[in-house]
This record gives C-alpha cells, sequence and structure tokens, in this order.
C-alpha cells in the first residue's frame, strides 16, 4: 500500500514538481519510518478508492487520541474530473467517526484550500509560543503547559454555560 501510495503521488504534479515524497530518498524513508510505527501501535488508517481494480485516490491518517489528522493525500489525475480525493474525503469522515474515542477529524489543509473548504466546517487555530527557557517564570510557564491543556475542556464548557446563561437572560 505504501509504496503504492508513494508512486501514486509521484506520477501527478507533485511529482512533476520534484515536491512527491518519493523525489527526496530521506522523505520517502520519514515517509515510510512513520507510517510502518503508527502502523505497529495501531495509530495510522490507509484508505483508498478503487475503480476498475485501479486505486485513484489513496490518503493518510495519523490517530491521537480523539482527533485523526489526515497527513497525506495523492489522486490519479486521470480522473480529476470525477473528484476521486473529494470522494474519498467524505468517505474517509464516515470511515474516521466510527473509529470507537474518535470524535474530530482534522483535515491539516492550508488556509484557502478550496476542496477541504468545501468539506470541512471549521478551522481550528493553531498558535506557536516562544519564550526563553532560563528564568524561572519562563520554567513555570513550560511546568504549566500540561496543566492547561488538561483543563481546556473544562474551561470551553464553562464559557459554554456561561454564554447560554446571558442568552437565556
Amino acid at each position: 500500500w505504501l509504496q503504492q501510495f508513494l508512486q501514486l503521488e509521484r506520477g501527478g504534479w507533485k511529482g512533476q514538481e520534484g515536491s512527491a515524497m518519493d523525489c527526496q530518498p530521506a522523505t520517502r524513508d520519514f515517509f515510510l519510518r512513520t507510517l510502518r510505527a503508527g502502523l505497529a501501535k495501531g495509530r495510522v488508517q490507509l484508505l483508498s478508492l478503487v475503480r476498475d481494480g485501479q486505486r485513484v485516490a489513496m490518503k493518510t491518517h495519523l490517530l491521537d487520541g480523539a482527533l485523526a489528522y489526515t497527513w497525506k493525500v495523492a489522486f490519479d489525475e486521470a480522473h480529476a474530473k470525477q473528484s476521486p480525493g473529494a470522494l474519498l474525503e467524505l468517505h474517509a469522515m464516515q470511515q474516521i467517526l466510527a473509529i470507537p474515542g474518535v470524535v474530530a477529524m482534522d483535515s491539516a489543509g492550508v488556509p484557502k484550500n478550496e476542496p477541504f473548504d468545501r468539506l470541512y466546517n471549521a478551522r481550528r487555530p493553531i498558535a506557536q509560543l516562544r519564550f526563553g527557557t532560563g528564568g524561572l517564570l519562563s520554567r513555570a510557564a513550560i511546568a504549566a503547559l500540561p496543566i492547561a491543556a488538561r483543563a481546556r475542556p473544562s474551561l470551553r464548557a464553562l464559557r459554554q454555560t456561561l454564554s447560554d446563561f446571558r442568552r437565556q437572560r
């Protein structure tokens, strides 16, 4: 499956541009090592859309607790008018949410990605924090990050409760 994915991706515009994973040995090796390790731990899902015995779209998901992330997608550009990637994405949404414990799927799409924008109804903000680690305050902030991550769902629920209360008044 993994080799077929690499071939499919290389056969399209990414291969022509030289950005397909199979174009660079280090990138190909990283892809293969990552997915093999994830498969061994049950944290990867591989999906294919097959037409007349040929894979026309393929995608990988990385599973992390209650979330699934799309990692790589490839499709046969000879079938582009039938949107095999979008068809597989719709099927993937159903498959992912059928996995016990998984509650959401992140397309990991870049902004203004028209196919994903039409299929997904929300974007999650991603923030990047940078600070020095030498001082006491910095070390305390780093130590507090896991606590903040665990508190986030409770804070969201509290915010929603307050919002509901305000609307009722």
